[in-house]
């Protein structure tokens, strides 16, 4: 709230070198004369330069520890910078070997570690989450251990939590109600996944085997030429293997080319497990 002018002739008396200063006590009376009767005083204001300067000398000891600080907050947070990445980088390297651990080449232990060791990093990793409920279900089918399945359920529950609209948990739990012989369930969780992604094609063949297994044939073989219809460019036998199967318990004339399809692309694609069309 203090005048510029007023500022400046304080600033003036105030310097440091004497020679900044006034030269006589009458220097500074006739500057402050000239102040209260509005008229240009003769001291001049300090440019930004010379202000940053002297704030520099008079504080040199307080920015000194400033810079120190900034450069050690800086270099704390490329610490943690890298860290995080180095971090994501693992993780990123655990999840595609355990995948390739049980998708290619069949060894559930290897992924089942690979999957918790990701949880453990990053506790709602989707994929993580998924992956090995997914892992839990096939240990299943060769075990037969409820206990697994209640893991797997509680792991996809977890992964619903995290992202409520991807069709993929809600198709592991219509797998996982499949595998534990609860249709209506099942059937339930696969109209989510549904509501969720009309076009996830795993969906829509799980359903086909679902209905298949319950005697309903023309439904299983409709469902399953969907599942096919939106696999689109990829190349997967599964599918068209259930649908073949399907064709040739109703007597369809199809059937004998369906399967030759279904075999061509057995050649390229060695999951066998009925649980992996969840992920084919």
């Amino acid at each position: 709230s203090v005048p510029v002018d007023l500022q400046t002739i304080c600033q003036k008396a105030l310097e440091k070198s004497p020679n900044a200063r006034y030269q006589s006590a009458k220097a500074m009376a006739d500057d402050l004369s000239a102040y209260l009767n509005d008229l240009a005083i003769v001291a001049r204001r300090q440019g930004p330069i010379r202000r940053l300067w002297k704030l520099v000398r008079r504080r040199r000891l307080e920015l000194a520890a400033a810079a120190t600080l900034a450069l050690l907050i800086g270099a704390v947070g490329l610490g943690l910078h890298f860290r995080e990445q180095g971090r994501k980088a693992v993780i990123e390297r655990l999840m595609s070997d355990g995948a390739d651990a049980h998708w290619k080449n069949h060894n559930s232990q290897l992924a089942d570690r690979n999957f918790r060791e990701v949880l453990r990093m990053a506790p709602d990793r989707y994929g993580a989450l998924y992956c090995l409920a997914i892992v839990n279900i096939d240990k299943y089918y060769e075990a037969a251990d409820e206990s697994l399945l209640v893991e797997a359920r509680e792991l996809l529950g977890h992964a619903i939590r995290v992202r409520p609209d991807d069709p993929a948990a809600y198709n592991g739990l219509g797998v996982l109600f499949q595998a534990s012989n609860r249709p209506v369930e099942a059937i339930a969780a696969y109209e989510k996944a549904r509501a969720a992604k009309p076009d996830y094609y795993p969906m829509w063949v799980n359903l086909a085997m679902l209905y298949a297994t319950q005697g309903e044939l023309e439904r299983a073989e409709e469902y399953a030429q969907k599942g096919v219809k939106l696999l689109g460019d990829e190349r997967k036998s599964m599918p068209w293997r259930i649908l073949a199967a399907i064709q040739v318990h109703l007597g369809r004339p199809e059937a004998e080319d369906t399967l030759e399809i279904a075999l061509s692309l057995s050649k390229e694609d060695h999951k066998e497990h009925v649980a992996t069309l969840v992920l084919c």
